[in-house]
């Protein structure tokens, strides 16, 4: 199973490899290709509930990493300036930019590497 900072990485690199996006998880072209994830539509990715599971046993362990992975998050914002209004909103505000998503998933993946977010 991912670690919750795999997971956070790997979120990171999707919207650095696809592309970002606000207001939705996920963002298609005209021909149904992604083109962009926000970060909990990533974190989703790349735990991959996007994707079909081969039993409910696997889903449920999808989603538990999924949630893990977005309660972090949630944790290590609210020690950032507008961090407070929580992961859905912090993405979507507009200004908002895909390097200052992509900075705080990584940034989060090593702090919690580095223990500085709890774990719980």
């Amino acid at each position: 199973m991912k670690t919750v900072p795999d997971i956070l990485e790997e979120a990171a690199d999707l919207i650095e490899t696809v592309g970002w996006t606000q207001g939705r998880h996920l963002e298609r072209d005209q021909d149904l290709n992604v083109i962009g994830y926000c970060a909990i539509g990533a974190i989703a990715q790349a735990v991959g509930l996007r994707c079909a599971a081969t039993s409910v046993d696997e889903m449920v362990s999808r989603a538990q990493a999924s949630a893990r992975a977005e309660v972090h998050l949630n944790k290590w914002m609210e020690k950032k300036p507008g961090g407070r209004r929580g992961v859905v909103l912090w993405n979507d505000l507009p200004g908002r930019t895909a390097a200052e998503v992509i900075d705080a998933l990584k940034q989060c993946a090593k702090d919690f590497r580095n223990k500085a977010v709890p774990d719980g």
